[in-house]
């Protein structure tokens, strides 16, 4: 159904993406900090927190 619904009412979509490797003071100044702890037997589980702030 979800099929035939994108099918019947087309809609454009725009995606812009930019990837660059920054350093830890970079990281700072748009907002994003890392955090890796253990995950039990899986090893280390890493996440991303990020503020909402625009540039």
């Amino acid at each position: 159904m979800l099929l035939v619904a994108s099918i019947a009412f087309p809609f454009d979509c725009l995606v812009s993406i930019s990837v660059e490797q920054v350093t830890k003071e970079r990281a700072e100044s748009l907002g994003l900090s890392f955090k890796m702890h253990n995950n039990g037997d899986a090893g280390y589980a890493v996440t991303m927190d990020f503020s909402l702030k625009g540039k």
